[in-house]
Parts: structure tokens; C-alpha cells; sequence
């Protein structure tokens, strides 16, 4: 290789604005060093050039940034383009550089600056918007997506025509390309290829196929008379005559015996006694229908009805195949109101007469629209205990599979058992049965929708799989936990962990995915059986309570994500509780309600949870259960998707969603009745409360136990369930003078250990320094320490009789006017809430938190502290539904939209903050770490560089606390930061180029120790610092100051880098820059370039510059230089900042 140098003083100019410059020395081989004498920077402050900085650059530039030589800008504002942005875009065009086209607007003309369509927001067909660039949403198409292509299956079309994407998709009543033509007559259902053949005139309603005239043909039944009635014996003219005969003595037979009767009571009773009419009808009933006795209304809830019991002498049974029908019918068609047990009323035997379904249920059809008044209505009055009760309980159809006695073990529940007719059928092969506990549910559209089943035992884990598999299910719905309240409620038949394969009977199993959320788990799973693979998706509902119903709003929440997930739609759905029966049968109504509710406008919950219960007994299992089906379609209907997903966020808030959906909010606001107040109300409670018509709700106030003499169990609080399993929220007021003792009663009964108080403090609640402490009738306090700003406090908290001290962290937040609704800023409040965060995150209990009415300060934090719980598990940010969620608790939480918007705005200013969710934020530094990144140093400092950031350097006590706190959260193990002496043995540096002071030191015991010659890079430990050999795999830590606008023209300029002396510009600043080489070594200079550098006696070999922006981009200006014969192809980096 040449050991001829470059030209010793080099000028090199660099046109980037930026505050940082990065050094490269590019070489082949080991030989090359570099010696650096110094570099200086000159440039113009922003918005200036010229060679005197005396020349303003155009308004029109990008950022008021030029060229420091010409002035031509970077880059040109919205609407303008040229060298100096001086000229307007033209007709068609918008945007900086006039780089975007508005081709989607009508007349292919547009605002200049932000692209709105003149005349606005008229589009060209497929397309909406101001700026016309958004494609029609979902179900709309044509010019400005303002016709609607509802019909089509999943609401998919083609944005421009309207033709549906799925050929031959269209919903039930419609048919043709648009499905915008109404089914032929006597057509009905999806893309009209139904016949209803079963109805008078074949007239039939063309969505679901229920008849509109009243009855059906002769021979049909159900409720849209597609079923084949009672069939008519074909019966010979000489079998006709037999059973004439048959009938004929039979008949005579009964005259004798009753003639036998009336003489023996004749005779019994004497001459003038009268004989008893009503008796005589009662023995003839009793002789007629035998087993029909008055004891059977009083048969219990879940008794069998046996088969015998089933049939009247006037009815006649007829088994076709696998299903039994049992249509017992009398002369005028009507079913005996004792077929049922348990419905006496007159209503219950008009119900379940043999006339068409829609009359007998018409009655319960509730328009959608009219649907959540008829539920308020309903809830008064009581009515849904009366329509439950007319439901047919217990066993009504034949059972026998589940009773057999090689399957009764196979049952979780000893009275739970699937109907013969409608059950689950299992492909044997290698069992002796096909049984299982699980039938087919129909719906509106389709016989076998779903299966409805129960929770899997051990011994049927096989079994369950075996079904998944033959009907081709790639969706299984859970909704209970696997043990609830101690008792086993399912065996879990699914693989332990990710990646982990079970065996289970001829089935492999691998769960690939598992991902839990606030309200369910979900999980994926890889089936495979005979090198085929399949996968199934499980969706589970870990919300319901045990014995109660779950909220609706998470049981709609979870209801949209299951239909969220595309499947291949080809199976049945699987949806299994513990029995398969209340909770199963509660999902079910919502799913097939809701989507005949979008096709037809209409639902009845009355009748569909009939349907259901001819094919599985006692499916929505109590009165409560039926009235959530209400209350979930009331939800799923009236109440639209709300979360929006965190990456999208920042791209579709505006002003007009926040006042949309706080309009929303008061819509929905609860209406809660005046006696629901009692406790706050009563007259030894009234005095404490801070604030008259702020009071607690009975249902959802803690009650004290460990109170004083004079006290008792009322506190003015309330609980608010986290998102976390075990932690609530306890808001309360800021105690009076006569309330301090509740308020530590509250926090010791509650097991609290943190405290949010957003007030100033009150040397009376809280202990104003370390030698102050006071005492009540139960508890002691004293304060143990505090941080130098006082937002940040622990104090001991001593219960007197049970001689238990707690530590309780308090943080006290400082930025809130006296008189204000809203925080000072929303920056100290998303500092504050990361604050409070990190000491409650990972732990399960719960905290209180106090402001002066227990209300308006507290209501904004509490919604931000669950949005952004809700946002770290889902990924996801709902503050209406969060809004919601604490209203119901407390409806005064935020009263006002001002407050609403700054919820908004602090998750804005959050989500402004760190590059993207993977980052942390931690006092305006954001840290990223993965545990499944490991490099050695040099590869540790590129795989930050990578991600425009540099090897974590923490400084100061908190930087050093706030990466021990990424270390442990992480999972990390020893890691690299960004500090070495590689350059000279003992000098350590940081990444940004200063050196290590001895109040920044962090070093472990013993550390450093230079065990080996080459340990030269640090390393975090969970006890220190520790000098290592570079080369060794550790995990990485990288940092980077919050992302974000920075404005400060005086730390922004466009830089020239020289190696020569120079005075400055008038106008411009000279910066000095510091170094640190990546590789050391010396080439002596020769004479004749030590006198041309007018600097210490180091030369530099190699320039190349490079800048960065606040926005962490890195932008590079490389120059290669030939080093003789060779290129300089690798690189060291040395890192610039401002001296």
C-alpha cells in the first residue's frame, strides 16, 4: 500500500442544516491511522446566507432553510416549487416541491398549499375526502362514496362500480352484480337462492324466509316452515278396515267400562243424589292421557321429561333418520300446554302452538332503532322475568346418546345432556363411540352455525379435537376461565407456551402465537394430523364473572375482535363454556342477532332463544343472561367502534372526532336513580362530604373497617376496577379536617402502598419533613423521605394495635392553578403519569388517588392512567370507552369537553415523544432495549446508529435509575453502554464525546479491574458497572432525547467543515468541535506539513462530515479517498458535538 498522504489541509464543504457531526475514516486494512489537529465549523444561524450571513432566505423555503452560498432553499413550503420557491404549483398539483397531485378531484383542481379539491370535497368516483385521496370506506362507493353497497356480503365492493367483490356475494334478499335487486318471489337469503316452498302461495319474506301470509302448506312446519310436519300414513283400503275394527272395539270397550262406572256410582250414591259432572270429566281426562296429571307444572327445573311422557294419545311420533319430531296436536293443531314443564301461564300455551313461528313470536320483533327504549322499558317493568319464564326448561327432547353409560362419564354436568336430534356426531377411529357433549346451533341462515358444546374434560380432550378437525372449525370462542371460585371449570386443551408441541391423540398441537389483552386472550393455533395443518383461532373471553353477567361493553369489545379476524368461514364456530349451555348461549344470541338485525332491522330475542333451545336444552341458562342479550345488542348497535389503534393515532385525531365522541359521551351518560346515594345522604355522613352533590355510588363505595371511635365505614370514594387483574383505583376527595383518619383507613384497609395527590399539601394529611409526624385513634404517620422537587415522598404509615408499618409512596403533582379544570400543561402531566407508572406498573395493588372534590382533577388522571394501562396491553386507545368505563362509577368525571380534549392532547403529547412503541420514555429520554439482541460493543454502538440513536450513556442518578429500570423490566442481562477507554487505557468517554467526571460514576465493587489486557468497554449489571473485553455478545441499550419539533434557531446552522483557521462571518457562528478518534496511532508528519498546519502537531488524513437532525435522521456526506492503491472501505466513527 502507498504511504503517500492526502493534502494535509483539506476544505470541505457540507450543505446540511444540523447540530452534530459525525467523523469517518474509511479504510481496507489496519494500516491506516488517523491523526486529527482539529476541525472548525462556519455557518450562517438559520434562515441566513451569503458570505457575510447578510441575506435573509426566501419565507417560501422548507423550514426558512438555503443554501449559505446561493440562497436556493432545501426544500419549498406547501404550494410553491424552483431554486427559491418562488413560483406557485401548478393546476393539478400541491404540496412541498409541488411533488403531489390532486388527480382524484373532480376537475382535477385543488388548493395549492393542502391539497382540498375546488370545488371542495367533490371526488371523482372511488374516492372521499377534502382532498379526495382517501378510497371509499367499507359498503360505499361511487362519486364521493355516496352510494351505498350494503348488500353485498361483508359489505365489499368495487369503490368505482359498486360490484360486489365476491361474486355471487350478496346478503340474505338480494341478488345481481350490485346486489341491489330484491329476490324473485318465493326466493329469499343470501344471493335469493332459497325457495321457501314450505309457505302459503310460496310468499315469503326475502331475508329470512319467514312467511308473510299466516300458516304453512299442509305437511310443513317451523318457524319458516321448512320443516316436514307430522307425514300421513299411506294406508290401504284393507288396512283402513282393520283399523276401523280396531277402533271400533276399542270404542266399545270404553262405552262398557263407563256405562259400568255410571251404574256402580248410581248404586254408590242412592236414590236422589246427584252425580258429579265435574268429577266424571276429571276420570275421563285422567283415563285419556295417562302421565298428564297436575304434578307435572310441578316438575323441577331441570327434570327429564322421559319419552313416554312425551306423546298424548292424540299425538303421533315419526322418527326420520337421526331426528325425532314430536308434534303432539289435537284436533285444532294446538300443542298441550303440559308438553313443557313450568309453563302455566296462557301465554306459554299460545306460544309454542304448531301455527307459523312469525305469529306466535311477532309480538317480540323490536326494530333495531327502537331497540334500546324497549330494554329501559322492559328492565322497569320487570318484563324480562315474564318472557324468560315462558321458555321451555329442562330436557324436552330426546336424549338417550348422553345417558348411555359408557358416555355418562364423558358429561362435565350430571343434567346437562345434547339432544339426540341435533348432536355432534364423532368419526370413530379408535373409539367405540361417536358421542360427545355438543350440538349444532342454528341461525338465521344457516342450520349449522355454530356447536355449542361443553368445557372439554380430560378424557374427552381427544374427542373435542376430533371434532375441530372433522368439521373443519378455524374459530373457537372460551368464555370461562379454567377455575373459577376453586372449582374446575374446564380442562385446559391447549399447548402450555408458544413454540411448545402436545400430543393429543392422533393430533399435534403447537401454539404459535399467544397474545393477552384487557379482556381476552387470544391465541393461535397450528393443528396437524397426518402431515395436514391447519390453524385455529381462540379467542378467550377471561371477563365473565362467575355467578354474574360480565360488563357489556367488554363482552361487544371482545364480540368485534373475534369478527375482526379474517377465517376461512368454511366450519362451524365453537363456542363452549363450562356446561355449553348459559354463557355459550349468551354469545350465540349476540353473533346471530346482530348480524339479522343488520340485514333485516329487526331482532327477537324471544324467539331465537327458542330456536336455540330446540337444539340444546336450556341455552341462555338464567333471567339475568336473557336480559344481557338486550343489553349487548343495545351496545354492538347504538355504540360504534371506538379504539383506534396506537400507530394511527396521531394521523386521525382532530378536533371534530373529540367533540363527536364527547357528544357521544353524554349520550351515554348513565342515568342513575337518586336512592342508589343512600349512604352520603345520611345524616351522620352528610359533614363529610367536601362537596354536596358529589357523593358516592352504594354499589361501588369501599367501606372502612379499621375506622376510629368516632368514625365509621363511610368514606366519600369510590373503587374503579383497573385493567389489571387485583388493582383498583380508590378516588376520593381531600380529606377535611375530620376526615384525615378515614382517608389512612382507606389506604391500610385497601392495602395501598401508592398515594396521587393532586393538591397542594397539607402539613395536617402529610408530614412536612422527616422530624414530623402525628397520629390518630388508629394510625401513626411520619414522612421518611422525599425528593429535592417534593413531588415525590415516602411515609410510614403504623397501625397502633396490630403494630404493622407500611411504606406508602406518595407523589404530589405540582402544575395545577387554583382555579383550574385542567393541568397547567400537558407535558408535566404525561411526565407525571410515566412517573406514577413505573412504580405501579408491574405490581397488582391498588392505589388512591385525591383531589379537592374527589372529581374534576381526579377524573383526568384516572382516565389517562387506564387509557394508557389499556394502550400498553392492546395496543390500542379508547378514551370514550375508558370515559365510560368511570362514569358509571362516578358520572361527574370530566363534566366538561375541555377536559375531555386534554386527554387527548396529553396522549398526543405522549405519543409525540419516542420514535414508535417499542421505545420507553423516561424523564424526556427515550430507551429502547430488546432482550433478544445481543452484539458486541463496536456492533452495539451501529445497531443504535441504525436506529438514529447512540449507545445508551446515563449521567446523572435518575439516567442511571431509569436505565436500571429498562434493565430489569426488559429481562435484560448484562448489557453494553455507551462508555470506553479505547483511546487511552483509564480515560474513559461517553458516546456524546465527553468524558466520564467522577460524580457519574457507577462502577460495581472491584470494578474496574482490567482482567484481561483488552477490557475497554463498560457493561451495566444489576449492580454496577463492569469493565469487559469489546468483542463479547451483550444486549443493547440505545437512547435518544424525545422526538419532537425543535425550534431554536441558535442551535441550528448550516455548516461548512474546514480544517483551516478562519475568522468567522459577521452573521455566522464558528463552532469548536470535540473528538474522540475510534482508533488510535500516529504518523509522524514530515517538516513541510507541520509548518502549513497551523495547529497542534496532529494532521489529518481523512475528512468526511455528516449531520444530524433533531428528528434523529442521519444524513451522510461520504468522501473516499485513494490511500495509494487501495480504498478506505471500512469505517471508525468519530462523534462531534458542540463545544
Amino acid at each position: 500500500m502507498s504511504t503517500s498522504n492526502p493534502i494535509t489541509i483539506q476544505d470541505k464543504t457540507c450543505d446540511l442544516t444540523g447540530r452534530y457531526v459525525v467523523y469517518y475514516n474509511k479504510r481496507n486494512g489496519t494500516e491506516a491511522f488517523v491523526e486529527l489537529c482539529e476541525v472548525e465549523v462556519f455557518g450562517c444561524s438559520l434562515g441566513r446566507h451569503g458570505s457575510q450571513c447578510e441575506f435573509s432566505c426566501s419565507d417560501n423555503c422548507n423550514d426558512v432553510t438555503c443554501s449559505i452560498w446561493d440562497g436556493s432553499c432545501t426544500s419549498c413550503k406547501a404550494g410553491f416549487k424552483g431554486n427559491h420557491c418562488d413560483q406557485e404549483c401548478e393546476k393539478g398539483t400541491f404540496g412541498k416541491d409541488c411533488l403531489q397531485k390532486c388527480t382524484n378531484c373532480i376537475s382535477d383542481n385543488c388548493d395549492h398549499f393542502n391539497g382540498t379539491c375546488d370545488p371542495l370535497g367533490v371526488c371523482k368516483s372511488g374516492w372521499r375526502g377534502p382532498k379526495c385521496n382517501h378510497a371509499c370506506g367499507k359498503g360505499t362507493y361511487g362519486k364521493n362514496c355516496s352510494m351505498s353497497c350494503s348488500n353485498c356480503k361483508n359489505e365489499s365492493c368495487d369503490h368505482f362500480e359498486g360490484n360486489c367483490r365476491i361474486v355471487g356475494g350478496c346478503k340474505a334478499g338480494y341478488r345481481g352484480s350490485k346486489c341491489s335487486e330484491a329476490c324473485f318471489p318465493a326466493h329469499f337469503g343470501y344471493n335469493c337462492a332459497q325457495t321457501c316452498t314450505g309457505c302459503l302461495d310460496e310468499d315469503c319474506e326475502p331475508f329470512s324466509g319467514n312467511c308473510t301470509k299466516d300458516g304453512c302448506r299442509h305437511g310443513y312446519t317451523g318457524y319458516r316452515c321448512h320443516l316436514r310436519d307430522t307425514f300421513p300414513l299411506k294406508i290401504s283400503k284393507a288396512q283402513w278396515i282393520i283399523i276401523g275394527g280396531v277402533i271400533g272395539a276399542i270404542l266399545a270397550v270404553i262405552a262398557i267400562i263407563l256405562i259400568g262406572i255410571l251404574v256402580y256410582r248410581k248404586r254408590a250414591n242412592g236414590p236422589g243424589k246427584p252425580i258429579r259432572g265435574t268429577q266424571f270429566s276429571n276420570d275421563v281426562a285422567e283415563l285419556f292421557n295417562p302421565g298428564y296429571s297436575n304434578e307435572t307444572f310441578e316438575s323441577p327445573q331441570y327434570a327429564q321429561v322421559e319419552k313416554e311422557n312425551q306423546m298424548s294419545f292424540k299425538g303421533i311420533m315419526v322418527e326420520l333418520g337421526n331426528v325425532l319430531m314430536t308434534e303432539n296436536l289435537d284436533a285444532n293443531g294446538t300443542r298441550p300446554d303440559n308438553l313443557y314443564p313450568n309453563t302455566e301461564s296462557i301465554d306459554a300455551e299460545n306460544l309454542y302452538s304448531n301455527t307459523e313461528a312469525e305469529n306466535v313470536f311477532s309480538e317480540y320483533n323490536i326494530a333495531v332503532g327502537n331497540l334500546l327504549s324497549v330494554a329501559k322499558m322492559k328492565r322497569k317493568n320487570n318484563a324480562f322475568e315474564k318472557e324468560y319464564s315462558m321458555l321451555p326448561m329442562g330436557c324436552n327432547f330426546p336424549h338417550s346418546e348422553g345417558e348411555r353409560e359408557e358416555n355418562i362419564k364423558k358429561n362435565r354436568f350430571l343434567t346437562t345432556f345434547p339432544y339426540d336430534h341435533s348432536r355432534v356426531k364423532l368419526e370413530m377411529y379408535d373409539t367405540s363411540t361417536d358421542y360427545i357433549n355438543a350440538n349444532y346451533i342454528k341461525n338465521y341462515s344457516k342450520d349449522k352455525a355454530y356447536i355449542a358444546t361443553q368445557g372439554p374434560k380430560k378424557i374427552t380432550l381427544s374427542d373435542f379435537w376430533q371434532m375441530i378437525w372433522q368439521e373443519n372449525v378455524d374459530t373457537i370462542i372460551m368464555v370461562t376461565k379454567l377455575v373459577e371460585c376453586d372449582k374446575k371449570k374446564c380442562d385446559q386443551y391447549w399447548p402450555e407456551s408458544t413454540h411448545k408441541q402436545v400430543l393429543i391423540g392422533k393430533f399435534t398441537l403447537e401454539m404459535l402465537e399467544e397474545k393477552e389483552n384487557t379482556v381476552y386472550i387470544y391465541r393461535c393455533i397450528q393443528l396437524s394430523c397426518e402431515n395436514t395443518d391447519r390453524t385455529v383461532h381462540h379467542f378467550h373471553f377471561t371477563k365473565w364473572p362467575d355467578h354474574d353477567v360480565p360488563d357489556k361493553t367488554h363482552l361487544v369489545n371482545f364480540y368485534r375482535k373475534v369478527k375482526s379476524r379474517p377465517t376461512n368461514g368454511s366450519g362451524p364456530m365453537v363456542v363452549h363454556c363450562s356446561a355449553g349451555i348459559g354463557r355459550t348461549g349468551t354469545f350465540l344470541a349476540l353473533d346471530a342477532l346482530y348480524e339479522h338485525g343488520k340485514t333485516t332491522g329487526f331482532v327477537n330475542i324471544m324467539e331465537y332463544t327458542h330456536m336455540m333451545r330446540q337444539d340444546r336444552m336450556n341455552m341462555v341458562q338464567t333471567v339475568e343472561q336473557y336480559a344481557t342479550v338486550y343489553d349487548v345488542l343495545v351496545e354492538a348497535f347504538t355504540v360504534s367502534q371506538s379504539a383506534i389503534p396506537r400507530q394511527d393515532f396521531l394521523n386521525i385525531l382532530d378536533s371534530r372526532l373529540i367533540e363527536r365522541e364527547y357528544q357521544k359521551l353524554q349520550d351515554l351518560k348513565p342515568t342513575i336513580e337518586a336512592n342508589k346515594f343512600q349512604a352520603g345522604k345520611r345524616k351522620e355522613n352528610v359533614s363529610k362530604n367536601a362537596v354536596q352533590n358529589i357523593l358516592p355510588h352504594d354499589d361501588y363505595r369501599p367501606y372502612l373497617m379499621s375506622y376510629g371511635r368516632s368514625s365509621n365505614d363511610y368514606i366519600n370514594a369510590v373503587k374503579i376496577p383497573s385493567f389489571r387483574e387485583g388493582k383498583n383505583i380508590l378516588v376520593t376527595q381531600y380529606p377535611l379536617q375530620s376526615t384525615i383518619g378515614d382517608l389512612w383507613s382507606l389506604v391500610f384497609d385497601s392495602d395501598c402502598r401508592t398515594m396521587v395527590i393532586l393538591e397542594k399539601l397539607d402539613e395536617d394529611v402529610i408530614p412536612s419533613n422527616t422530624y414530623h409526624r402525628f397520629s390518630n385513634d388508629n394510625f401513626i404517620i411520619s414522612r421518611n423521605s422525599s425528593n429535592v422537587l417534593q413531588d415525590k415522598l415516602t411515609i410510614s404509615l403504623r397501625h397502633k394495635n396490630k403494630k404493622e408499618e407500611r411504606l406508602i409512596t406518595v407523589f404530589v403533582y405540582n402544575d395545577w392553578g387554583d382555579n383550574n379544570t385542567m393541568p397547567n400543561s400537558t407535558k408535566t402531566m404525561v411526565d407525571f403519569m410515566e412517573k406514577v407508572s413505573r412504580t405501579t406498573r408491574e405490581d397488582s395493588e391498588s392505589i388512591v388517588v385525591i383531589c379537592k372534590d374527589g372529581c374534576t382533577r381526579c377524573g383526568i388522571f384516572v382516565t389517562l392512567d387506564l387509557v394508557l394501562e389499556k394502550m400498553e396491553i392492546d395496543e390500542e386507545i379508547d378514551i370514550l370507552q375508558v370515559a365510560r368505563r368511570i362514569q358509571t362509577r362516578r358520572p361527574q368525571f370530566l363534566s366538561s369537553i375541555e377536559q375531555f380534549k386534554f386527554c387527548y392532547c396529553a396522549l398526543k403529547e405522549l405519543l409525540n415523544t419516542c420514535p414508535d412503541s417499542n421505545w420507553s420514555l423516561r424523564d424526556g429520554i427515550c430507551y429502547l432495549a430488546d432482550a433478544a439482541v445481543t452484539r458486541s460493543w463496536d456492533g452495539a454502538v451501529q445497531w443504535c446508529i441504525d436506529r438514529s440513536s447512540l449507545l445508551v450513556f446515563p449521567k446523572t442518578p435518575t439516567e442511571k435509575n431509569n436505565v436500571f429500570d429498562i434493565f430489569t423490566e426488559k429481562g435484560l442481562g448484562s448489557s453494553w453502554i455507551g462508555l470506553d477507554d479505547k483511546q487511552t487505557e483509564g480515560v474513559y468517554v461517553w458516546q456524546d464525546s465527553s468524558m466520564l467526571q467522577p460524580a457519574e460514576v457507577g462502577w460495581k465493587p472491584g470494578s474496574p479491574d482490567q482482567w484481561t489486557y483488552d477490557e475497554d468497554c463498560i457493561e451495566l449489571w444489576p449492580d454496577g458497572w463492569n469493565d469487559a473485553t469489546c468483542g463479547w455478545p451483550k444486549n443493547v441499550i440505545c437512547q435518544v432525547s424525545e422526538v419532537g419539533p425543535t425550534t431554536d434557531p441558535e442551535s441550528t446552522t448550516t455548516l461548512q467543515t474546514t480544517t483551516v483557521v478562519q475568522d468567522p462571518p459577521a452573521n455566522g457562528r464558528k463552532y469548536c468541535m470535540r473528538y474522540k478518534p475510534c482508533l488510535g496511532g500516529a504518523i509522524s508528519p514530515s517538516p513541510e506539513e507541520k509548518s502549513s498546519i497551523k495547529c497542534a502537531s496532529k494532521c489529518l488524513q481523512f475528512v468526511g462530515c455528516c449531520a444530524y437532525f433533531f428528528n434523529s435522521t442521519i444524513r451522510t456526506c461520504e468522501i473516499q479517498y485513494k490511500y495509494g492503491a487501495g480504498y478506505m472501505d471500512t469505517m471508525d466513527r468519530m462523534f462531534f458535538d458542540v463545544c
